[in-house]
């Protein structure tokens, strides 16, 4: 989200409060935290992105699911993870020539 009165997330952090797992690019366990959210179902926020991301990200961040044998998986870096297909979402904010776009937060 592009969020610059952090109204967005002051939401995000109230409403998931205890289970949240804040982190930003310059974590060294980045991955490990969005890796356990998404196995194990638990909310991450990604905060003080910038203008390029880890490449690891673009498969999550797009909901890019492989098919492997029977089940489906995301790609995080190298690894392969299954998901909860019931409590997995992404909310991604579109933020086009200083406006924000109407209807533009989604969750997929």
């Amino acid at each position: 989200m592009i969020d610059p009165q952090n109204q967005a997330n002051k939401w995000v952090r109230k409403m998931e409060e205890s289970q949240l797992h804040i982190v930003d690019l310059k974590s060294k366990d980045m991955l490990r935290k969005i890796e356990n959210g998404i196995v194990y179902g638990l909310p991450v926020l990604l905060q003080d992105v910038l203008e390029e991301l880890d490449p690891a990200l673009e498969p999550v961040l797009a909901k890019a699911l492989i098919k492997v044998g029977n089940r489906e998986v995301l790609r995080l870096g190298d690894k392969e993870l299954d998901y909860n297909k019931e409590t997995f979402s992404v909310c991604r904010e579109a933020f086009i020539f200083g406006r924000y776009l109407k209807g533009s937060i989604s969750f997929s």
